[in-house]
């Protein structure tokens, strides 16, 4: 007997990728399905926008709010939500990742529509409840304490906030600011977050496995249908601050080792802009992986670092990339 999400037919191996990818429309959102061989198994992806105000803060509101939602609901505290997902041994995330709020599950094919209900609970009815914001603060707390103390975490925010202004999404604020403003967030805080900006705008859902499509997003509409969007502002910087070049320096008297980051911005350049395969592919050559020619050239031939690398950052649609080298050394190889 089917499942409510079950394939009824495993796709023909000569076709195309994008013709096996069924679209459909959840709460004014999307969900993509594609169903796969795999038996008895679905991992759906999913996404919010909820655009913080970078400027005032709200990015690590909003990281504490998210860390907050599995944490008790309206109607289900922690060890109910937990229990739901642990007799079923399903796997259920949601992370605050700057623009949107993410979410990931993992679910027998059965199980589905049950997780998928817990999950709308989760985003839309969350408790808050003081004793946990409490926990979470004391957490969060120790993980900016860990970042102050590791030199390329210091390097890496360094780099982010010369070459952005604090309203653009790839700013990093100090850890020790933060450490303040984390202290200072209340429960109202966190709630007043979650009203005014976590809702169904720009719902996407990908999911595949062993799915029926209509049956899927037949079942999401039931637990997603009557969310409602929270149409929050977008107040964000999309650009890179203007600057000449810059060297700054973060003193850690007692390390033996450094972390160096070098960078600049790439005006124009986004997740959907023309030139961005033919440099993703471009700084996988150069340092976009182990075997690549910066580790080959400046670690193993020349001896000079423990380990470097390149990357293409804080690429997104909405706002622009940059480019960066990453280079661990001893201070005599400076």
């Amino acid at each position: 007997m089917n499942s409510p999400v079950s394939s009824e037919a495993v796709p023909a191996a000569d076709e195309t990728f994008a013709a096996r990818v069924a679209e459909r429309s959840v709460a004014g959102g999307r969900l993509l399905a594609l169903p796969t061989p795999a038996e008895e198994v679905v991992s759906l992806r999913g996404s919010v926008r909820a655009w913080p105000d970078f400027a005032a803060g709200e990015e690590l509101t909003q990281q504490l709010m998210a860390a907050l939602l599995d944490k008790g609901t309206e109607h289900r505290d922690r060890f109910e939500l937990a229990r739901v997902l642990e007799d079923r041994g399903a796997e259920l995330n949601v992370t605050s990742s700057g623009l949107r709020v993410r979410f990931s599950v993992r679910a027998l094919r059965d199980d589905v529509p049950a997780v998928l209900e817990v999950l709308s609970d989760m985003l839309r009815q969350p408790r808050f409840a003081p004793e946990e914001l409490e926990k979470e603060r004391a957490q969060q707390a120790a993980a900016l304490q860990r970042r102050m103390d590791q030199t390329r975490a210091q390097a890496s925010g360094a780099l982010a906030r010369a070459l952005y202004t604090p309203a653009h999404p790839s700013y990093r604020p100090a850890p020790g600011a933060l450490l303040e403003q984390l202290r200072a967030l209340g429960r109202a805080d966190v709630q007043a977050h979650h009203d005014a900006h976590l809702g169904a705008d720009d719902l996407l859902m990908a999911a595949a496995g062993d799915l029926a499509p209509d049956a899927l997003a037949d079942a999401a509409r039931e637990h997603f249908g009557g969310w409602e969007t929270a149409d929050p502002e977008p107040r964000f910087d999309t650009e890179a601050a203007p600057s000449e070049k810059q060297h700054h320096a973060v003193e850690m008297p007692d390390r033996e080792s450094v972390d160096v980051r070098l960078g600049h911005a790439l005006p124009g350049l986004r997740r959907d802009s023309e030139d961005y395969l033919p440099l993703y592919v471009a700084n996988y050559v150069l340092g976009g992986n182990f075997s690549a020619r910066l580790m080959r050239i400046v670690r193993d031939e020349k001896g000079l670092t423990y380990g470097t690398g390149s990357a293409l950052a804080g690429v997104a649609v909405a706002h622009d990339a940059y480019w960066k080298i990453r280079v661990a050394l001893s201070q005599e190889k400076l």
